[in-house]
């Protein structure tokens, strides 16, 4: 064993690896497969995914058969969009797209309106409890 270190890992291993490949479960080699497949992960993690797809034709069919799909969604064509929405989508698309609280208003307007309202009834009442104590105070700030 001369590729050896004094560790007992070979060239091959990564540095700081203890487990098998083999030792970890299939499901989690899985759940790891498209960040691997998308060279996101770090070499540690890239190498345990390698080996295990070595010695595993389950987990490899799987890699397989989506790195397939991958190639297959990057080489399908955009979809048709028509060139010109109607209106009332482009200002809902608007609306949606730049101010997210105004659709929510929109798609709550009962709510909206009922909170302005008691918002309304409560500022009267302020001013009008404000105005029993000190008149002067509240007609300054009216003004």
């Amino acid at each position: 064993m001369a590729n050896d270190d004094l560790h007992g890992r070979t060239a091959g291993d990564p540095p700081g690896d203890s487990r098998s490949p083999k030792a970890i479960p299939c499901e989690k080699i899985q759940e790891l497969l498209f960040d691997y497949l998308s060279h996101e992960l770090g070499e540690k993690q890239s190498w345990i995914v390698r080996e295990h797809l070595r010695t595993c034709p389950a987990c490899a069919r799987e890699a397989a058969r989506l790195a397939d799909t991958i190639a297959l969604l990057k080489g399908s064509a955009t979809p048709d969009v028509p060139e010109r929405l109607p209106e009332t989508i482009r200002r809902r698309l608007a609306r949606a797209l730049l101010h997210p609280v105004l659709d929510w208003m929109y798609d709550h307007r009962r709510l909206t309106a009922w909170t302005a309202a008691l918002l309304a009834a409560a500022l009267v009442l302020l001013v009008a409890w404000l105005c029993r104590f000190k008149p002067e105070t509240v007609i300054y700030w009216l003004r």
